[in-house]
């Protein structure tokens, strides 16, 4: 079931009247009940690997902490010294295979299901293995990066005693499964999200008018925006050849556009409808193309993932004991460098893998991770400059150069992603350089190819919407214009999104395609 089906309209419609009218005991109940029904929509067969997942996880994540509950027992009635570090030595040992296997299990086979076929296909071509490896395909459970992710999480969570394993297995399915997060995110913790998921909600009008906004603006930048800017979009990278290359340079900013638009109108309209229930999810964007750096955009897009493997990859990597043995040996500067370099190595490693089983990935991470770390490497560099040519970071005009220059770096990566193979993005490149057209004046309806010339207006004018709502974000005054709206000028604006939508969204049980993160 699509969130953006009209199924999917009238699940919420029937689901928010059972879940408010519900005993509110058993509210959770019927929440769990309408996650795995959403989530069984999209295959029955699938709800195997997440039940199966969830209970690795969680059963794991109860012995650890039994585990540790047992150690403390103990301890308090030992008292030689040498016994005591035996003692946490071996349960400590007992957690850690625990903790492996369960990884394992759950990761391991996500791994092998989408990844299996890209490392079989290179496998094959380096080995010259016989060639039926290069037709080796799974099929990957929807939103199982996610829920994997998540499981993950609240297992090493556990393990580290940063909260209370819950006892009861439904209830911990029903944080997994979820389902406005299940599919695109963003990644919760269970600490966090957890708590308000059996906390009891009453139904709130304001709650409501709210999420409904919400919802309706996160349709417009999925509908209006991103699937018609989907179609010139995929019309001149397909045809490269047949474009000049200020045409090929213009669809990168719009692919950049069309992915903001559909990543963060998934989150607004799944945001929307959890606020409607009382339950608060992360947050996952933050105007991230207001950002000055490529690490800032790091950190206000996607803000769910890169917490998870901040704290899941950096940080253990940046404290382990290899990287104790680096500092040893090494100068401060230095030494903070190269464990930088490694950490920020696996995490752009995992981060591209995760977007994807091809190269493109792989590159796009690696390209990050290298103008983050020569970033790092020459800001002494960059001080120094500033201070001889007297330029505050507070200039507005050396902040506006910074935020267009991360802009269209953004854009030129993920652009990598958007080719087919490397091959092809060197390809597309070296087309910019040429024109297959010379002398011919390029009008604006030239950069949208394929898309009808009213479309192009509506879709520039969503598209200013959007971009001065980012403002009025960034400056901090968005909250307060929408508190300090009238519900009659709120109303009319719900009621234009609404004919938007109807007149320029399309029509159809689907009305429009699959989200691009979906495919993640």
């Amino acid at each position: 079931m699509s969130i953006i089906s009209f199924s999917f309209i009238g699940f919420l419609f029937f689901f928010f009247i059972i879940y408010f009218i519900s005993p509110k005991k058993i509210q959770w109940i019927v929440l769990l009940a309408g996650n795995l029904f959403f989530y069984s929509c999209a295959g029955s067969h699938y709800l195997i690997y997440l039940a199966g997942f969830s209970f690795i996880t969680w059963y794991s994540a109860l012995k650890i902490e039994r585990n540790n509950k047992e150690l403390k027992e103990i301890l308090v009635r030992t008292e030689q010294k040498e016994e005591k570090i035996k003692l946490q030595n071996r349960y400590k040992g007992k957690n850690k295979i625990l903790l492996c296997i369960s990884i394992i299990l759950t990761m391991g086979s996500w791994a092998v299901l989408k990844y299996g076929p890209f490392a079989a296909k290179n496998i094959s071509i380096l080995f010259r293995i016989p060639s039926f490896l290069n037709t080796m395909n799974f099929i990957v459970p929807l939103g199982m990066s996610f829920y994997t992710f998540d499981a993950a999480g609240y297992l090493i969570d556990i393990s580290h005693g940063k909260y209370t394993a819950d006892n009861n297995y439904f209830h911990y399915l029903t944080f997994i499964s979820y389902f406005p997060h299940i599919i695109q995110g963003p990644f919760d913790r269970y600490n966090t999200l957890g708590k308000t998921l059996f906390e009891k909600h009453s139904f709130s009008f304001e709650r409501f008018s709210q999420g409904f906004g919400r919802i309706l603006w996160g349709y417009l930048k999925k509908l209006i925006i991103a699937d018609k800017l989907a179609i010139p979009v995929t019309e001149i990278f397909t045809n490269y050849e047949s474009y000049s290359g200020i045409q090929i340079f213009v669809v990168m900013i719009l692919y950049g556009i069309q992915l903001y638009a559909d990543f963060s109108g998934y989150i607004d309209i799944v945001s929307g409808v959890s606020h409607i229930l009382g339950i608060e999810m992360a947050q996952n964007f933050k105007q991230p193309y207001f950002s000055v750096s490529i690490e800032e955009f790091w950190r206000r897009w996607h803000i769910s993932l890169g917490q998870w493997f901040r704290d899941y990859v950096f940080f253990p990597i940046f404290r382990s004991e290899r990287a104790a043995s680096i500092r040893k040996k090494y100068s401060p500067k230095i030494s903070r460098h190269i464990i930088s370099f490694i950490a920020m190595f696996w995490v752009w490693t995992g981060s591209g893998l995760w977007h994807g089983a091809n190269w493109t990935f792989l590159l796009w991470g690696w390209l990050n991770m290298a103008i983050m770390f020569f970033s790092q490497i020459t800001e002494p560099i960059y001080t120094t400059l500033r201070n001889i040519f007297h330029i505050s970071l507070k200039n507005k005009i050396w902040k506006l150069f910074r935020v267009v220059r991360t802009f269209f770096i953004v854009c030129f990566l993920f652009f990598i992603t958007r080719a087919d193979s490397v091959t092809d993005a060197i390809r597309i490149l070296q087309q910019i350089s040429r024109d297959p057209n010379p002398g011919k004046t390029i009008g604006l309806f030239d950069f949208f190819p394929c898309l009808a010339p009213q479309f192009v207006v509506i879709v520039l004018t969503a598209f200013l919407s959007m971009a001065c709502i980012d403002f009025l974000s960034e400056i901090g005054k968005w909250n307060s214009i929408k508190e300090h709206t009238p519900f009659v000028i709120r109303d009319f604006i719900y009621v234009i999104l609404i004919i938007s939508l109807i007149l320029f969204a399309g029509n159809g049980e689907n009305i429009a395609k699959n989200f691009i993160y979906a495919n993640f």
